[in-house]
Order: C-alpha cells, then sequence, then structure tokens
C-alpha cells in the first residue's frame, strides 16, 4: 500500500482548521505489488489482467470527497494506455459491503471483497464518494486488456478536502508473466476438453483465489458429455477418469467422503435460469456451513517453491493416496467426481501458492506434455476454454 500525505506546505495552509489536522488518503489493491497476466492472443502477444479488488481510504482527519480514479499502464516508464474508474461503481461495491457490515455478515464475502485485507477491522465503508476519516470505498474486478505488456499499473485516486485542499494517493502494481517453478504434466488421463480455463468469460478468473484454474471435462463418441438423459453421474463420459500427479510432490490434505448428489444434475426439462438458480441456493448454503465443502472430495499436492496443485470434485471414496504421501509426477490420485459445488462431473484444477484453496492466490499453469486433438503442439502453452487436447504418448 502506498500512503501520501499532503506535503508540509499545504498542511500549513489548513492550519487555521485544525493545528493538528491531517489530510490523507490511502490507495490498497488486491493483488498486491504483482498482477500476473494471461494471454487472450498468445501467437500476438495481447495480454489481459485483473485487478480483483482496492480501496480508497481516508486515513487523516478531515472528510474527503472522491473526485477521479484512474489506472495507467506504463511501457519503459512511459504511459501507454489509460482507464477511468466510475465513482458509480465504487459506490455500488461500497453499498453491498456496506449492506453485509450492517448484518454482520461482512467476513463471510472476505474472498470476493477483500475488505479485511484492504481496508482492516476499525474502518467503515462510506455511503457516498465522500469520505469521513477512517472511512473508505470499494471497487471490484477491474479487467484490463493490452496489446503490449506492460511493466507496471500505477493507480491513483483524487480528492478534494472539506477544507478545499487537494489530496491524492498512488498505487502501482508490477505486470509480470508468471514463470513456472516447476514442470507440470495433464492432470487427467485421455481426451478431454477444456470446459473452463482462465478466460475472462470464465468465473474462474473473478476469484484471486481460483482466478487461473481450469476445468477438466470429455465428449463422447456422440460429441455429449453423457449418454443417455444424464440423470446419473455414471452417464458422463469424464466421470471416473484416472487423475494424476501433475508434478513430483508430498500430499499435505485429502478429503475423500463427500457424497455426489444425482439430484444436483440438470433435469432434462429444465429451464436453465431455474436450474441456475436451484444450484445457486444449495452452493450458498453449503459456503455458509462450510466453505472449503464446495471444492468436494480432494488431493492437494505440496510440490516445493510455494507452488501446490489442487485438485477438487473427486468421486468419492476415490482417493488413492494419505497425508503425507510422496507421489511422482503421472501417479494416479483419484477419480473425477462430481462432489462439492461441481454443477456436472469435472476435474477443477488449479495451482496456487498456498495449500488453502479460498486464502492463497491461483497461479497460471502450463504442461510439458500436451497437444491439441489436431495435432498441435501445446507444451508450454496457457489453455483456453473450449480446446480439446490430450497428453503426448512418453517417449519409448
Amino acid at each position: 500500500m502506498h500512503r501520501l500525505i499532503v506535503p508540509v506546505l499545504v498542511c500549513l495552509a489548513v492550519q487555521f482548521v485544525s493545528a493538528s489536522a491531517t489530510i490523507a488518503l490511502d490507495f490498497r489493491t488486491v493483488p498486491w505489488r504483482t498482477v500476473y497476466v494471461y494471454p487472450v492472443n498468445q501467437q500476438r502477444g495481447i495480454y489481459d489482467a485483473v485487478i480483483h479488488a482496492f480501496a480508497v481510504v481516508n486515513t487523516g482527519d478531515e472528510s474527503v470527497t472522491l473526485d477521479t480514479i484512474e489506472i495507467e499502464a506504463l511501457k519503459d516508464r512511459t504511459v501507454v494506455q489509460t482507464w477511468s474508474v466510475p465513482l458509480l461503481h465504487l459506490e455500488r461495491t461500497t453499498k453491498a459491503a456496506a449492506a453485509l457490515y450492517a448484518e454482520g455478515g461482512l467476513e463471510d464475502a472476505e474472498s470476493t471483497f477483500h475488505t479485511r485485507r484492504l481496508a482492516g477491522s476499525t474502518t467503515t465503508p462510506a455511503n457516498t464518494s465522500v469520505l469521513v476519516t477512517q472511512s473508505y470505498m470499494l471497487g471490484r474486478s477491474r479487467y484490463l486488456v493490452f496489446p503490449q505488456k506492460p511493466d507496471i499499473l500505477r493507480l491513483t485516486a483524487h480528492g478534494t478536502s472539506l477544507s478545499g485542499v487537494p489530496v491524492s494517493a498512488t498505487e502501482t502494481v508490477n505486470v509480470e508473466i508468471y514463470r513456472l517453478k516447476n514442470a507440470y504434466t495433464l492432470p487427467v488421463a485421455g481426451r478431454v476438453m477444456m470446459s473452463g480455463g482462465a478466460d475472462a468469460h470464465v468465473n474462474h478468473r473473478w476469484s484471486q483465489a481460483a482466478e487461473f484454474a481450469l476445468d477438466f471435462d470429455a465428449l463422447g463418441d456422440n460429441t455429449s458429455r453423457y449418454s443417455d438423459a444424464g440423470r446419473t453421474v455414471s452417464e458422463y463420459e469424464i466421470y471416473g477418469r484416472d487423475v494424476l500427479a501433475s508434478a513430483d510432490g508430498t500430499v499435505v490434505e485429502i478429503v475423500a467422503n463427500h457424497d455426489e448428489a444425482d439430484e444436483l444434475l440438470r433435469e432434462p426439462d429444465e429451464e436453465m435460469a431455474a436450474y441456475i438458480r436451484r444450484i445457486s441456493v444449495w452452493n450458498r448454503d453449503m459456503a455458509s456451513r462450510n466453505i472449503a465443502a464446495l471444492c468436494g472430495n480432494r488431493v492437494v499436492i505440496d510440490h516445493g517453491q510455494d507452488e501446490f496443485s489442487l485438485s477438487c470434485h473427486l468421486k468419492q471414496n476415490s482417493v488413492r493416496v494419505a497425508m503425507g504421501d510422496s507421489v511422482r509426477q503421472g501417479q494416479v490420485i483419484g477419480q473425477v467426481g462430481k462432489s462439492g459445488n461441481a454443477s456436472v462431473p469435472h476435474l477443477h484444477f488449479q495451482l496456487s501458492d498456498g495449500p488453502g484453496q479460498f486464502n492463497s492466490r491461483s497461479l497460471p499453469v502450463t504442461f510439458t506434455n500436451i497437444r491439441a486433438d489436431w495435432g498441435g503442439n501445446l507444451n508450454g502453452k496457457y489453455l483456453l476454454g473450449g480446446q480439446i487436447v490430450e497428453a503426448k504418448p512418453p517417449k519409448q
């Protein structure tokens, strides 16, 4: 975070307001320090990034009215792109946080608003763009696309104090392509379809904890995900497929006994809107009781150098490893299932910088043994939704 207090000369100019008054704003962001990019078009070097949350906090003694917020992309110290953030966006986000604050439920939304990290426990959400002392305004999910990868993002808030003094605060965030510290192979056997990547249209991307997660599904010979009507989990092509350790490591968490409810599959004549409402209610109820249960049956492996793989939604009682086991790359660790908040059977796989799904940061991951169904080599390439891929056979 970066705190900016107006210069001494300006403070002297407002001494008649209060001999000890300070006028100060802080600008704080999630992610902090570094944002990782993902390719929109790898061949042409077009990348995107997400600022998941930010807060402007009045840490001074005098009320400040926010005037503008801007985000600048810098390349070689030169501004190459600029975006304005509408204050209406902050007002809506802050009001949503304030409603939860009033209900005592803000802690339950920490993975969405990041309020504790951004604003601490002694500040309060502002009702308008006027920030009284120790209050804040929140912003979320600022999606940015770059025709060339910048070096730095600079976020600046400008405001005016109650006594008419201009004040601003700036935070800078490095823009990086994440460099893997270990080599990873495809975590599921056979030919698979990327039903969810880290593309901007997938819900993964809007959560720092799951931002670069990948969903693996499969199509049968009839190009459908399931046979018959898809009314049971066993009819799905991917169901029961072996899940593999993506790299050598040590098992640090397992859950194996969550059930897989057929009644949570979409009925053939069920309207999509009604189905989404039904699943959403079920997910909220589960999250309120045990947010970790959303992952269902899972295996978490520590691969060293602050890289952990997480395999979610595994088949009930299919986990084949135990806590503390050393596993080898390609070893079967379980089978694809539909436990947790999976609407259909699939493997949710992600790489993170810690073992916890909701308190760690998701990391971009590529694989060393992968090719497209048309034969193209995808080694070291980022995967996108809709691709059909498979592991290349090992060299003899």
